[in-house]
């Protein structure tokens, strides 16, 4: 008798491993497994950081080799939002500076957008010259806005010559309003540009019938324009209120967050927190606040883009 030799088991990922090789995955497969590699690079690169930063948060260290670090639970949170006066007076400066910032932007970025969507002598020379701020260095376009907003800068040189006095435009009451000026005029364009592109996709169909019905060119704007415009004023708003949250660079270099910490917003309060005071576990406890008002508003946003 011949002895027949056992087969081999087959191993339960040979078929699909066999599939990848053989190259007869479906589209949706091979989709899946060219960006899985990208997939898990992004995981690691977000995913570790913001779970680190919860661990910090749970911790007292001041970063120091030399001290351990202790566990305190929850309690940097309750000193942050119970008790802690900077943080609530950073708060509500960051809620004005984003309300109006963002309000602002959209307005002039629409009117903007809309302007520039017809066609007149200078057209492209205002639309390049409009891009300039968002094409700019950051800290250079700050280092000039103080050199204009100082008590001795250029603004003032100005009002004093036209007779109208020289004001504290960096000072406890209007340092708000000026980094509100500075921000808007930064990030316009982009606005602009978002709302642009949007007016270019929209059909002329409706606005055809619409003439030849009578309307005129604001009844077209008002019922027609601005109802297709919705979705891509919401994406323009929807990224300035997360930018306006997370200013930082602008309002470091222009007043550190002075005079008195008036214009101190939240992430420079954190950033003092961590490098100034060195108390790292409670400015990753602010940084997961910040995190969770990010998501939560950007969630708002967009619901109410859903609802529109």
């Amino acid at each position: 008798m011949h002895s027949t030799a056992a087969r081999p088991s087959q191993d339960p990922h040979e078929g699909a491993w066999s599939a990848v090789r053989s190259g007869r995955l479906r589209p949706r497969q091979q989709g899946f497994l060219l960006t899985l590699p990208a997939i898990i690079a992004l995981v690691f690169l977000i995913g570790f950081p913001i779970l680190y930063t919860v661990w910090l948060s749970l911790h007292e260290w001041y970063g120091s080799r030399t001290l351990a670090m202790d566990w305190v639970g929850l309690a940097n949170y309750a000193d942050l939002i119970l008790r802690d006066s900077n943080f609530h007076r950073s708060f509500l400066i960051t809620v004005t500076f984003t309300f109006f910032t963002v309000t602002l932007s959209v307005m002039i970025g629409l009117g903007l957008a809309l302007l520039l969507n017809s066609e007149f002598v200078g057209h492209g020379l205002v639309r390049t010259l409009l891009m300039i701020p968002i094409v700019s260095t950051p800290v250079a376009v700050s280092l000039t806005w103080k050199y204009i907003l100082n008590y001795d800068g250029l603004l003032n040189s100005v009002t004093h010559i036209l007779g109208l006095g020289k004001q504290a435009w960096l000072g406890t009451q209007l340092v708000i309003p000026s980094l509100i000026v500075v921000d808007v005029t930064r990030w316009v364009p982009l606005v602009m540009l978002i709302i642009l592109a949007g007016l270019a996709s929209l059909e002329t169909e409706p606005f055809e019938a619409a003439t030849v019905d009578g309307a005129s060119s604001l009844q077209l704007i008002r019922y027609i324009t601005l109802p297709l415009l919705r979705p891509h004023i919401g994406v323009a708003a929807l990224l300035r209120l997360i930018d306006a949250i997370k200013t930082f660079d602008e309002v470091m270099v222009i007043s550190e967050g002075g005079p008195a910490g008036a214009s101190e917003t939240l992430y420079l309060y954190g950033y003092k927190v961590a490098f100034s005071f060195m108390t790292f576990g409670y400015a990753s406890a602010l940084l997961i606040v910040l995190f969770l008002i990010v998501l939560v508003a950007s969630m708002l946003v967009l619901r109410l883009r859903r609802a529109a």
